[in-house]
Formats: structure tokens, sequence, C-alpha cells
């Protein structure tokens, strides 16, 4: 009875630690992740994804993940909103962590995930120019927003990081 007692205690502390975990200060929390868009500090990709690891708590944050049309609707809704008024052409583009640099055509994510969703824009990806090897996503079309597009690496782009609680 008392082995029973203690082992429910431990549960009941777990789910408690679990159910109150939440994100640090300036990131948003949805579904066990915590998002941070960064707009002041525009960066290349490569610098974005970086900046990320170092914003996060332990080091474990990177570009945005999207794994389910859920995740592209809350990531481009939520990106939206925090434009708010703010329609310039430079802020209409962030990085997310999908890349092909080391084959091309064969998108991967930054953090290892397995890619199990994408929504690229018409005629996306086209490697336009010839080294558009990171991509983006973007809220310039009203009617679509949250479409894909792959771009030149070294671009200055507004970005969200991501990591996980």
């Amino acid at each position: 009875m008392k082995y029973c007692i203690v082992v429910l205690a431990a549960i009941i502390v777990t789910f408690s630690s679990v159910a109150q975990a939440k994100c640090i200060p300036k990131w948003t929390h949805w579904k066990g992740h915590c998002y941070r868009y960064e707009s002041q500090s525009r960066k290349n990709w490569t610098v974005a994804s970086d900046d990320c690891k170092k914003k996060s708590p332990h080091g474990n944050g990177h570009l945005v993940t999207i794994h389910s049309a859920a995740e592209n609707k809350f990531v481009a809704g939520w990106w939206k909103e925090m434009l708010g008024p703010l329609r310039c052409r430079k802020w209409q583009y962030i990085w997310i962590g999908l890349n092909d640099i080391d084959e091309e055509g064969t998108f991967v994510w930054r953090d290892g995930s397995p890619v199990t969703y994408t929504n690229w824009g018409g005629n996306q990806p086209d490697n336009r120019f010839n080294n558009s090897d990171c991509a983006t996503m973007t809220v310039r079309r009203p009617s679509d927003p949250g479409r894909w597009d792959d771009g030149r690496c070294f671009t200055i782009r507004a970005y969200v990081c991501e990591y996980d609680l």
C-alpha cells in the first residue's frame, strides 16, 4: 500500500511538472513548442540558425520546423498577427529551418527531424538563382499565407526560432 502511494505521488508530481512547463519570456507557446519571431535583427539563414540556438534556454533552439498543416497555419497566422499593420516587403518572408544545402532537391530540416509535410508555393522549389538552398515562408499573398519558397541563404531576412518543451 505504501509503495502504491509513493508511486502515485511520483506520477502526480511528474504530470504536474509537464502541465506547468512553459516558454521563457518573449517566446510563444503552441502544442509543446515555443516560438520566437525575430524581425529587429534580420540575418542570413546560417546566422539566424545559430542565433536560434543562442536565444533558446538550453541551446536546443533552431529555425522553425513545420510538420503539419495545423502547425503551418499557426506559424503563418501568428507571424501575420505579429506583423500587424507593417506590410513592408522585407518582413513578408521569414527563414524556416528547411534546406537542400547538402544535395540539391533533397530538403532536410536543420534540426534533423524528418520532412513529413511541405507547403511549397506554385512552381516551388525552383532553385531560381541556382543556389536557392534555404526555405522561406511568406504571408505576402493574403489569400494564401504560409506558402514556402526556396531562396538564397545569404539573403538577410526575419526568422522564426523554435524549441521543444
